[in-house]
């Protein structure tokens, strides 16, 4: 969800200048749901004061929601027919009624589910003569309209769909190789939707551009072995950024398109690092990115607001940062909220959200580091 105000402009420069930051910023963690086995799939949302999580339950291998309403947290399971809730994704409308994509794994579907209260509604989005629906994402414009990309497993294709009214449209974006993996979409201030997906074929990142009735493609990183755990996000001014995995170096990085071109970055290069990263913008067009530090077992997150930039150790418990998903509070704060698996070690995974809060602007970080820009 975009806003009209930028008050900061995103540099994917070098920064060689001393940086303040906010040095007693905290973060806190809710644990959600202790389901003991290891699942990857989460995503989240955030209005002013809710917070809104979908979720795959392992053990049950079902579909769950979360509910954060300023208060408590509230859990239900909204799937249990079949393995069904891999690959979810949230969004919700302007009247805040939450609306969740998922695979179904059992029927080899595309589902969507939605909450106008009182129950969940199920409808089928694809799947009824082949294989679709892993790597879903959603987003919904301002009129309503649902926007879903998706991945194609019969056909390697990349696809997405929209729902008016309970009435679905199909379409085929990409068809050249295998494609379409690892989507993630995104939509402008006109409606308009950018998919980035990693192109399994050549091994690099796309992103696709509706404008009217045509896509463009793009190549975003034609690098080797680059594109996995791709998200997108765009700013106020309609400026997309992509993070994504360097699967080639075990690098976190970043594009940003600019004057009709993609510019890269590397975000973070120490360890194995860059799985499961998850973008937005904020308020503020100040940039957030969490991700999962495989060779600590750590869940990170960076932060780029503007004069400076920040990364943090979120949860540097056991194999902490599994399918983290990132929002911010549509407030005027516009701090950060993850969910995300993490493991106990002797009790098995939780879902938790980590929430950063309390702001102050003073100190020094000792963990800020140049940032190199690669093309």
């Amino acid at each position: 969800m975009k806003n009209a105000l930028s008050l900061f402009i995103i540099s994917l420069v070098s920064l060689t200048q001393p940086l303040l930051v906010h040095a007693d910023l905290i973060w806190t963690q809710d644990i959600i749901d202790s389901d003991r086995a290891s699942s990857e799939y989460t995503s989240i949302i955030c209005d002013e004061y809710n917070r809104y999580v979908a979720y795959y339950a392992a053990s049950g291998h079902n579909l769950k929601y979360a509910f954060y309403d300023g208060g408590d947290w509230t859990t239900e399971t909204v799937l249990s027919d079949g393995d069904v809730g891999q690959y979810c994704s949230i969004a919700i409308d302007s009247n805040g009624v939450p609306h969740i994509v998922c695979y179904d794994a059992t029927n080899t579907r595309l589902l969507i589910v939605e909450n106008p209260g009182p129950g969940w509604s199920i409808g089928e989005v694809d799947g009824a003569y082949s294989d679709v629906g892993k790597y879903t994402s959603i987003a919904i414009d301002s009129g309503g309209t649902v926007h879903i990309s998706y991945y194609d497993v019969t056909n390697g294709n990349l696809k997405y769909a929209t729902v008016i009214d309970a009435e679905v449209t199909t379409y085929t974006v990409a068809s050249s190789g295998d494609v379409g993996k690892y989507s993630s979409i995104a939509l402008d201030s006109n409606d308009n939707p950018y998919i980035s997906y990693y192109d399994a074929t050549n091994s690099n990142l796309k992103c696709a551009h509706k404008s009217g009735p045509f896509w463009s493609i793009s190549i975003v990183d034609s690098s080797t072995n680059v594109g996995t755990y791709s998200s997108i996000d765009l700013d106020s001014s309609n400026v997309p950024y992509i993070s994504y995995y360097d699967a080639q170096n075990k690098d976190l990085k970043l594009a940003k398109y600019i004057n009709s071109n993609w510019t890269k970055s590397t975000i973070d290069s120490t360890g194995d690092v860059g799985k499961y990263s998850s973008i937005v913008c904020d308020y503020f067009d100040c940039l957030w990115i969490s991700y999962h530090d495989e060779t600590n077992g750590a869940l990170k997150c960076y932060w780029n607001y503007g004069s400076g930039y920040e990364f943090w150790n979120v949860d540097s418990g056991y194999d902490a940062g599994l399918g983290s998903a990132i929002d911010t509070e549509k407030y005027y704060d516009e701090w950060p909220r993850i969910s995300y698996f993490g493991d106990t070690y002797d009790d098995g995974y939780e879902l938790r959200v980590m929430s950063l809060d309390n702001y102050t602007t003073a100190g020094k970080s000792s963990n800020l580091k140049e940032l190199p820009t690669t093309n």
